[in-house]
């Protein structure tokens, strides 16, 4: 995972989260041994708290802390295996630390989770993307799709599902997308524009696969030689 180009400071509305973040980033180096000594830099601030972990300005892992409710640690669990399974299939993907009791990628405590995983150089990539660019986000997309149709896994893996209600519906997984628009006209298209996009859906017979489901700019990196990494 890698810093975005933007002040790493918080809002004053998440202040209390993110100071309780921090302390839990705190509390999980200790459980990471090659950890124990590294400085943390407050990365961002979003659905969860992102912290780097390793000597100033030279970052060695990301730590992910989780917004209280906002992900089980069963789905967390699951996504960890999912990297490894990318790492092993030779598809490059934030590498999940070992913990010091054998484990890799997620320290649960009575206080919450934190996710650990391997810090990738480069920096995330700019909102308007260049056709080049796009091209190989495509292909990185590719990669992604062929090892899901290939990979099986694990029982009891959980990771969210994505249909025309948990994207647009009013229970969606990111919320409602009504609260964010105010003109009448412009919720009408979008609204029939749901429909459409639900009824294609549900007529559709593809099988469902594993995806990233946010492979967005901000969570892509470019490292140095120009490879893109998602994060």
């Amino acid at each position: 995972v890698h810093r975005q180009e933007r002040g790493s400071g918080a809002p004053d509305s998440h202040a209390g989260w993110v100071e309780q973040a921090l302390e839990r980033a705190r509390a999980a180096l200790r459980r990471v041994p090659e950890l124990k000594d590294a400085a943390l830099e407050l990365v961002s601030v979003s659905e969860n708290v992102v912290v780097a972990a390793g000597e100033p300005g030279r970052p060695h892992a990301a730590l992910r802390v989780t917004r209280p409710g906002y992900r089980t640690l069963r789905a967390l669990r699951s996504e960890i295996a999912w990297l490894s399974a990318l790492e092993a299939a030779g598809v490059e993907a934030p590498r999940p630390l070992v913990l010091d009791d054998g484990t890799s990628g997620v320290v649960a405590s009575s206080d919450g989770v934190v996710v650990v995983l391997s810090w990738i150089d480069g920096m995330t990539l700019e909102p308007s993307l260049d056709p080049s660019t796009m091209e190989q986000l495509g292909a990185l997309a590719a990669r992604l799709q062929v090892h899901a149709r290939t990979w099986s896994a694990p029982r009891n893996f959980e990771r969210w599902h994505w249909d025309a209600t948990t994207m647009a519906g009013a229970r969606a997984h990111w919320g409602d997308w009504q609260a964010a628009v105010r003109s009448v006209g412009d919720r009408a298209v979008i609204a029939h524009a749901v429909a459409e996009a639900a009824a294609r859906l549900a007529a559709s017979r593809a099988t469902p696969l594993l995806v990233h489901s946010d492979l967005r700019a901000a969570n892509v990196v470019r490292r140095p030689d120009g490879g893109l990494v998602p994060i």
